[in-house]
């Protein structure tokens, strides 16, 4: 199965591009389709608001080459999942003060607060 980009009803019909069907005179599998379409969206709109909440390097454009900038985003899902599966450890601020090196996330004793503000929804991504 390809990779398709989701899309609003605004955008042009296109083979890598999924858009939901014109809202007049839809037949029953089409209002389905539209709205596990726009559920389906909303996941991933939810997604991108935790990364961009725990990660500020993601509240701008990210200035330098497309493959550079594809490799960042990999990593900031990576180190996503890696902070999930430790939260509650100890090792989980050994992590964030090795991580405090490379990176300038948000810092720990902030995450609390963070994290209550998006809600209980903290899954993973990628």
């Amino acid at each position: 199965m390809p990779f398709v980009i989701l899309g609003d009803e605004t955008y042009p019909l296109k083979t890598y591009l999924m858009k939901p069907f014109a809202r007049k005179d839809l037949s029953c599998e089409e209002r389905v389709f539209n709205y596990r379409l726009s559920r389906a969206r909303r996941c991933v709109e939810c997604a991108f608001g935790i990364l961009m909440a725990k990660w500020r390097l993601l509240n701008k454009a990210i200035e330098t080459k497309a493959n550079k900038a594809e490799r960042a985003v990999r990593c900031i899902c990576l180190l996503h999942n890696v902070i999930i599966d430790l939260e509650g450890t100890t090792h989980y601020l050994l992590f964030f003060k090795k991580l405090h090196k490379f990176v300038d996330p948000v810092r720990p004793e902030q995450m609390s607060a963070v994290d209550n503000s998006i809600g209980p929804q903290k899954e993973q991504l990628m």
